[in-house]
């Protein structure tokens, strides 16, 4: 009898459940019909380069001789050379977004780029970092660039940014699924007196806060509060500049970090209205 020893993948719907929703690439059309249309009009530019420096090397090899040749040759040759960088480009952008899409299930999701679906488990992702950009434009707020870095148990990576409508949205409807499971295990192992790491920052029940190099006593912790992208660490010693603070973008799990801090007596934990709070639990499928 023979064995399939390499079974073709189940379809998402088989394993992630009922398909909820479809998150699309922003201007989807555009870019891929654009890149396409660029491939081609980079592909036609750089033949045109080249028969261009063909045909006139060969009239000034003709009249002048070989000394011309590499005179003449070389900018009709570095032009072609260029159109040709912009068409592989352009390809692969059309390439990797042809079909780029995001599909919410009823247990996961599923991620599709550069031709090739992933399937994401809401009990496979082990960290979520989110990183805003706030641009400014001669002093004033213009606009947030957002980022989402998911990364699954096998240390599979997924990006969720503004290429993709209603990124914000699509974050927190993945957030409020996993988060609440994540949560779980990492508050039973800091239970258990395990080391917690939250990128620069480690955390223990017994040991205290660890940023960098510097070991910090719960006791010595005040107040951790979020305050326009950055997380400061409050000492109960007086004077800011014995406060540490982290870039809140460098942190994965901030939600879950705060949320367990927020359980050590004495510490409060105080984020700003920008920092989403923990879920309880997810939310009922739709």
């Amino acid at each position: 009898m023979e064995v399939n020893r390499n079974p073709e993948p189940k379809p998402p719907h088989t394993v992630l459940g009922r398909p909820l929703e479809v998150f699309k690439l922003k201007r989807g059309r555009l870019i891929r019909e654009g890149s396409a249309a660029l491939v081609l009009i980079s592909l036609m530019a750089a033949v045109g380069l080249f028969v261009f420096g063909g045909l006139e090397t060969y009239q000034q090899y003709y009249r002048h001789g070989p000394a011309v040749i590499l005179r003449t040759l070389i900018a009709p040759l570095t032009g072609g050379v260029l159109f040709l960088v912009v068409a592989v480009l352009a390809g692969l952008a059309a390439y990797r977004n042809w079909n780029r899409s995001i599909v919410i299930y009823e247990n996961g999701f599923s991620s599709t780029e550069w031709n090739v679906e992933q399937t994401w488990h809401w009990t496979d992702i082990s960290s979520i970092q989110t990183i805003i950009v706030r641009r400014f434009f001669y002093g004033l707020m213009g606009y947030n660039t957002h980022t989402y870095r998911l990364m699954r148990r096998d240390k599979v990576q997924v990006i969720l940014d503004d290429t993709i409508d209603q990124v914000e949205r699509l974050a927190e409807i993945v957030r409020s699924h996993a988060i609440p499971l994540m949560f779980a295990r990492y508050n039973n192992a800091f239970n258990t007196g395990q080391r917690l790491v939250f990128g620069p920052i480690r955390i223990h029940r017994e040991y205290g806060l660890d940023i960098g190099n510097r070991n910090y006593q719960w006791a010595q912790v005040k107040e951790i509060t979020v305050q326009h992208g950055t997380v400061l660490f409050i000492l109960w010693e007086p004077g800011s500049r014995n406060n540490p603070q982290v870039a809140a973008a460098d942190i994965p799990n901030l939600d879950i970090l705060l949320s367990i801090v927020d359980q050590i007596p004495g510490t409060m934990v105080s984020p700003d209205e920008e920092t989403l709070s923990l879920p309880t639990s997810p939310p009922p499928n739709e």
